[in-house]
């Protein structure tokens, strides 16, 4: 009867052969990296296309950063069995990345090379002609997109002229004709302007586009004197070429409108144009009349005989004035002085009849000039002077005649 055996036992027994065995030690496995887990340790699984290990690293020394789900690498490492699991597993001791993986991590150092240089800064782009003279136009005479890029620049700005250099936009020549066709444009742009320089393909894989991820092309792009608009591949596809380019479009037409204005949308601003400019011409119209109309008054008020007949118009209303004042102030003064003749009648009949009842009521004496009374009248001598006296005056009169008053006047 057999004996029975523990899973420690088990579990140490199998763990010795992985150790006894040199084959699983000093490991140097290929596969793609997935169900990666970057914590405290490393841990993700290697596979192929029919199985699949389990992976850790303990090493702190190992580089994290190169190490993305889905790449390729080669784990260098020993099989471990993991006790409290019960699952066996590579311990690894280094990871290098390989085709994709390796291309990818390439891409990335070099990526980041350029940006520290500035070739990606938002800063150097350079804002494109609303109004291009010109368009040169990069990509390969065979393709779909020198015809879907010409037919849309047509229907939207039919006046700009379209300068084609053909290239190669994929596989290992690619780079070098793009940058040989860009330098012919920019030559050429010496003799006819040329405001924007597009670079187009119609879209492709990540491999087909890796000749936009060239150095060469990359800083060719960036120190052209032309504005760049590259069109080389689909929104999910980012080369470093765009990154470099002024502009970047999803596709040829996209690019194509990025480059030109719409011919409608100029036809409107332009009928918006036409019609405030025919408001503000009329409006200086109207304006300038005005001035014109007031410059005529001026003149016609300088002209002599406007003048003479202005000066006889204001004499005749201040002639009109003044005799109307003088007759205001006559009639006031005529009615003042009525008034005061009508005053000075009433006082002096008042006053006349006051001093004949004075007369009437006082009695008077006569006296010689020495102050000898008369006695009587036969001594008052015609031609003779005599003293006249009452209560409140004395008279000085002379004598003319006498005359003897009637009986009944006495």
């Amino acid at each position: 009867m057999r004996r029975a055996i523990t899973v420690s036992q088990l579990t140490l027994y199998l763990e010795s052969l992985f150790k006894r065995d040199v084959h699983l030690q000093g490991l140097l496995v290929r596969g793609q990296v997935v169900n990666l887990k970057k914590a405290r340790f490393l841990y993700f699984d290697l596979r192929d296309e029919d199985s699949l290990i389990h992976c850790v690293s303990f090493d702190r020394s190992l580089d994290r950063s190169i190490i993305q789900e889905g790449m390729e690498f080669l784990v260098s490492g020993s099989l471990a069995l993991y006790r409290a699991g019960g699952i066996y597993q590579i311990r690894v001791t280094e990871i290098e990345p390989i085709g994709q993986g390796a291309r990818l991590l390439e891409l990335m150092a070099l990526k980041k090379k350029l940006a520290e240089e500035g070739l990606f800064d938002p800063g150097r782009k350079r804002p494109l002609k609303r109004y291009p003279r010109g368009i040169g136009l990069v990509t390969s005479a065979s393709g779909a997109v020198l015809h879907d890029f010409c037919n849309e620049v047509n229907a939207r700005y039919p006046l700009v002229p379209i300068y084609f250099a053909p290239a190669s936009v994929q596989g290992q020549a690619a780079s070098g004709e793009i940058i040989r066709a860009m330098v012919d444009l920019v030559k050429f742009s010496g003799q006819r302007p040329i405001d924007a320089l597009v670079i187009a393909r119609g879209g492709g894989s990540g491999e087909d586009l890796s000749a936009f991820n060239e150095e060469a092309l990359v800083r060719a792009i960036a120190r052209s004197p032309i504005p760049v608009v590259t069109a080389i591949g689909h929104q999910v596809n980012t080369s470093l070429s765009d990154l470099a380019a002024d502009r970047r479009a999803s596709t040829p037409t996209e690019a194509a409108s990025l480059v030109t204005p719409d011919r409608l949308q100029i036809l409107q601003e332009v009928d918006g144009w036409m019609g405030r400019a025919r408001a503000t011409t009329l409006e200086n119209i109207h304006r300038r009349s005005r001035v014109l109309y007031g410059y005529r008054q001026q003149t016609e008020s300088l002209h002599p005989g406007v003048r003479i007949h202005n000066s006889l118009l204001a004499l005749s209303r201040m002639k009109g004035q003044l005799e109307g004042s003088m007759r205001d102030q006559l009639d006031r003064k005529r009615k003042s002085l009525s008034r005061l003749k009508t005053l000075a009648d009433k006082g002096y009949q008042k006053a006349l009849e006051k001093k004949n009842q004075a007369l009437r009521s006082q009695t008077w004496s006569v006296f010689q000039l020495d102050g000898k009374p008369v006695q009587g009248d036969e001594e008052v001598l015609v031609d003779q002077s005599y003293l006249m006296k009452s209560m409140a005056y004395t008279y000085q009169i002379a004598v003319e005649k006498k005359v003897k008053n009637d009986s009944d006047n006495r």
